[in-house]
């Protein structure tokens, strides 16, 4: 008779860098819709790291069903203040833009698409307060 397989290997007892590793890879939309949730360890690295936070690129994410602009508020609040770039597209808001505007370490916010005809003044004005090398809207709908 064979042996019995070996056990599972406990994906919670990961060592916090080696998670933090895998999160980079995968990105903020797949850790904000399921991998940071896989168990306690991990939605804990998921939310109290904030340089895992300091890009955060859902220009290939979107789903109808969920709640897509609240998600980025999630991304930004986990970057604890120092988000340096933000890219997203179809479900961005001139609101999402001012709550992304709010990081001083902001380098970089891009949208390729918006259903807005305008970007208002207020935005930018926000925006330039800080240091932003390139604020970059594209296919504007109006």
């Amino acid at each position: 008779m064979p042996p019995p397989p070996p056990p599972p290997p406990e994906w919670a007892d990961l060592p916090v860098d080696a998670v933090l590793a895998v999160f980079e890879r995968l990105g903020a939309a797949e850790v904000l819709m399921g991998a940071g949730v896989v168990c306690r360890s991990w939605l804990r690295a998921a939310t109290r790291e904030p340089r895992l936070w300091r890009r955060v690129d859902l220009t290939a994410c979107f789903d109808p069903t969920v709640d897509m602009e609240a998600m980025a508020r999630a991304a930004v609040d986990r970057a604890g203040g120092r988000l340096e770039h933000f890219a997203a597209e179809r479900f961005v808001t001139d609101e999402l833009l001012l709550y992304v505007a709010k990081s001083k370490t902001l380098q970089c916010a891009t949208t390729t698409q918006t259903k807005h005809k305008k970007i208002y003044c207020s935005g930018l004005v926000a925006l330039s307060t800080h240091v932003v090398d390139a604020l970059w809207v594209g296919h504007v709908k109006g």
